[in-house]
Protein backbone atom coordinates (compact mmCIF):
# COMPACT_ATOMS: atom_id res chain seq x y z
CA UNK A 1 0.00 0.00 0.00
CA UNK A 2 3.06 2.27 1.01
CA UNK A 3 4.70 2.04 -2.42
CA UNK A 4 1.22 2.42 -4.11
CA UNK A 5 0.34 5.65 -2.72
CA UNK A 6 3.59 7.11 -3.11
CA UNK A 7 3.47 6.13 -7.05
CA UNK A 8 -0.23 8.59 -6.33
CA UNK A 9 1.37 11.25 -4.51
CA UNK A 10 3.84 11.55 -7.45
CA UNK A 11 1.02 11.89 -9.81
CA UNK A 12 -0.58 14.32 -8.13
CA UNK A 13 -3.67 12.63 -6.42
CA UNK A 14 -4.86 11.60 -2.95
CA UNK A 15 -3.07 8.70 -1.19
CA UNK A 16 -4.82 9.05 2.13
CA UNK A 17 -7.00 5.94 1.60
CA UNK A 18 -4.15 3.72 0.60
CA UNK A 19 -1.79 5.42 3.73
CA UNK A 20 -5.04 5.34 6.36
CA UNK A 21 -5.23 1.72 5.54
CA UNK A 22 -1.30 1.05 5.43
CA UNK A 23 -1.52 2.87 9.19
CA UNK A 24 -3.76 0.18 10.28
CA UNK A 25 -2.41 -2.83 8.78
CA UNK A 26 0.91 -1.86 10.37
CA UNK A 27 -0.90 -0.82 14.05
CA UNK A 28 -1.99 -4.81 13.75
CA UNK A 29 1.55 -6.18 12.79
CA UNK A 30 2.43 -4.08 15.67
CA UNK A 31 0.19 -5.76 18.35
CA UNK A 32 1.06 -8.75 17.52
CA UNK A 33 5.25 -8.00 17.33
CA UNK A 34 6.44 -4.76 18.51
CA UNK A 35 10.05 -6.07 18.24
CA UNK A 36 10.89 -5.26 15.23
CA UNK A 37 12.11 -2.45 14.28
CA UNK A 38 11.65 -2.46 10.26
CA UNK A 39 7.55 -2.68 11.12
CA UNK A 40 7.87 0.72 13.09
CA UNK A 41 10.12 2.11 10.41
CA UNK A 42 6.99 1.32 7.43
CA UNK A 43 4.59 2.61 9.78
CA UNK A 44 6.85 5.87 10.45
CA UNK A 45 7.51 6.36 6.65
CA UNK A 46 3.35 5.66 6.10
CA UNK A 47 2.95 8.84 8.45
CA UNK A 48 5.25 10.99 6.44
CA UNK A 49 3.85 10.56 3.61
CA UNK A 50 0.18 11.09 4.76
CA UNK A 51 1.70 14.27 6.15
CA UNK A 52 3.18 15.52 3.10
CA UNK A 53 0.07 14.73 1.72
CA UNK A 54 -1.79 16.83 3.75
CA UNK A 55 0.81 19.24 3.42
CA UNK A 56 0.32 19.95 -0.08
CA UNK A 57 -3.48 20.03 0.10
CA UNK A 58 -2.52 23.25 2.56
CA UNK A 59 -4.26 21.33 5.69
CA UNK A 60 -2.51 20.54 9.27
CA UNK A 61 0.15 17.84 8.80
CA UNK A 62 1.45 18.57 12.45
CA UNK A 63 -0.31 15.38 13.42
CA UNK A 64 1.39 13.08 10.98
CA UNK A 65 4.74 14.10 11.46
CA UNK A 66 4.94 13.56 15.20
CA UNK A 67 3.55 10.56 14.68
CA UNK A 68 6.22 9.38 12.05
CA UNK A 69 8.71 10.99 14.80
CA UNK A 70 7.34 8.89 17.45
CA UNK A 71 7.35 5.96 15.47
CA UNK A 72 10.84 6.00 14.13
CA UNK A 73 11.18 6.97 17.91
CA UNK A 74 10.30 3.71 18.63
CA UNK A 75 12.30 1.69 15.59
CA UNK A 76 15.72 3.47 16.98
CA UNK A 77 15.02 2.49 20.43
CA UNK A 78 14.81 -0.91 18.81
CA UNK A 79 17.49 -0.85 16.35
CA UNK A 80 19.64 2.31 17.49
CA UNK A 81 22.44 1.68 14.55
CA UNK A 82 20.30 1.98 11.42
CA UNK A 83 20.92 4.76 9.57
CA UNK A 84 17.94 5.03 7.42
CA UNK A 85 16.01 5.52 10.82
CA UNK A 86 17.78 8.33 11.67
CA UNK A 87 17.31 9.44 8.15
CA UNK A 88 13.85 8.72 8.04
CA UNK A 89 12.91 10.98 11.79
CA UNK A 90 15.49 13.93 10.52
CA UNK A 91 13.20 14.02 7.37
CA UNK A 92 10.04 13.85 9.54
CA UNK A 93 11.23 16.34 11.52
CA UNK A 94 12.31 18.14 8.93
CA UNK A 95 9.47 18.33 6.94
CA UNK A 96 7.40 19.24 10.41
CA UNK A 97 9.79 22.51 9.99
CA UNK A 98 8.82 23.18 7.01
CA UNK A 99 5.04 22.64 7.78
CA UNK A 100 5.46 25.10 10.64
CA UNK A 101 7.57 27.73 8.82
CA UNK A 102 4.47 27.85 5.75
CA UNK A 103 1.77 28.34 8.89
CA UNK A 104 4.25 31.49 10.23
CA UNK A 105 5.39 29.65 13.13
CA UNK A 106 9.19 29.24 14.33
CA UNK A 107 10.36 26.14 13.02
CA UNK A 108 14.17 26.31 15.19
CA UNK A 109 13.78 23.33 17.27
CA UNK A 110 12.49 20.79 14.29
CA UNK A 111 15.42 22.72 11.94
CA UNK A 112 17.55 21.63 14.69
CA UNK A 113 16.53 18.12 16.28
CA UNK A 114 16.36 17.19 12.11
CA UNK A 115 20.00 18.08 11.94
CA UNK A 116 21.20 16.11 14.73
CA UNK A 117 19.07 12.69 13.33
CA UNK A 118 21.11 13.42 9.73
CA UNK A 119 24.71 13.48 12.05
CA UNK A 120 23.93 10.64 13.74
CA UNK A 121 22.70 9.04 10.17
CA UNK A 122 26.36 9.96 8.79
CA UNK A 123 28.27 8.58 11.88
CA UNK A 124 26.60 4.76 10.97
CA UNK A 125 27.13 5.56 7.19
CA UNK A 126 28.75 8.43 6.35
CA UNK A 127 29.61 6.90 2.47
CA UNK A 128 25.30 7.91 1.69
CA UNK A 129 25.25 11.36 0.02
CA UNK A 130 21.18 11.58 0.55
CA UNK A 131 22.15 11.79 4.44
CA UNK A 132 24.83 14.67 3.25
CA UNK A 133 22.22 16.33 1.43
CA UNK A 134 19.24 16.08 3.43
CA UNK A 135 21.43 17.38 6.21
CA UNK A 136 22.13 20.55 4.13
CA UNK A 137 18.75 21.15 3.15
CA UNK A 138 18.27 21.32 6.57
CA UNK A 139 20.66 24.07 6.85
CA UNK A 140 19.51 25.79 4.37
CA UNK A 141 16.23 25.73 5.46
CA UNK A 142 17.00 26.66 8.53
CA UNK A 143 18.73 29.53 7.41
CA UNK A 144 15.92 30.43 5.49
CA UNK A 145 13.97 30.54 8.39
CA UNK A 146 16.85 32.79 9.57
CA UNK A 147 17.16 35.19 7.58
CA UNK A 148 13.47 35.73 7.04
CA UNK A 149 13.04 37.03 10.56
CA UNK A 150 16.06 39.32 9.48
CA UNK A 151 19.02 37.11 11.73
CA UNK A 152 22.59 36.24 10.10
CA UNK A 153 21.89 32.82 7.86
CA UNK A 154 26.22 32.93 6.82
CA UNK A 155 26.86 29.88 9.05
CA UNK A 156 24.18 27.73 8.27
CA UNK A 157 24.48 28.60 4.59
CA UNK A 158 27.88 27.34 4.81
CA UNK A 159 27.39 24.26 6.54
CA UNK A 160 24.47 23.43 3.48
CA UNK A 161 27.10 24.17 1.31
CA UNK A 162 29.70 22.01 2.53
CA UNK A 163 26.81 19.10 2.97
CA UNK A 164 26.10 19.48 -0.36
CA UNK A 165 29.99 19.30 -1.62
CA UNK A 166 30.10 16.44 0.04
CA UNK A 167 26.74 14.70 -1.60
CA UNK A 168 28.29 15.85 -5.05
CA UNK A 169 31.86 14.38 -4.17
CA UNK A 170 30.47 10.82 -2.92
CA UNK A 171 27.74 10.48 -6.02
CA UNK A 172 28.74 12.93 -8.50
CA UNK A 173 26.65 11.58 -11.34
CA UNK A 174 23.17 12.20 -10.11
CA UNK A 175 22.03 15.65 -11.03
CA UNK A 176 19.30 15.89 -8.05
CA UNK A 177 23.08 16.63 -6.28
CA UNK A 178 24.16 18.95 -8.03
CA UNK A 179 20.80 20.89 -8.08
CA UNK A 180 20.76 20.97 -4.20
CA UNK A 181 24.73 22.31 -4.66
CA UNK A 182 23.74 24.78 -7.03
Amino acid sequence: RINWAGHRLSRGQDPGDLLDAAVADLGEALARNPKRDETWLRRASAHTNRGYALQVRGEDAAPAYRAAEADFGQALAINPERDETWMGRGSARLNLGLHRAEQGQVPDAEYGAAIEDFAEALKRNPGRPDSWSRRGGACKSWGDARAGRGEDPGDLYDRAIADHEQAVKIHGRRPDLWKELG
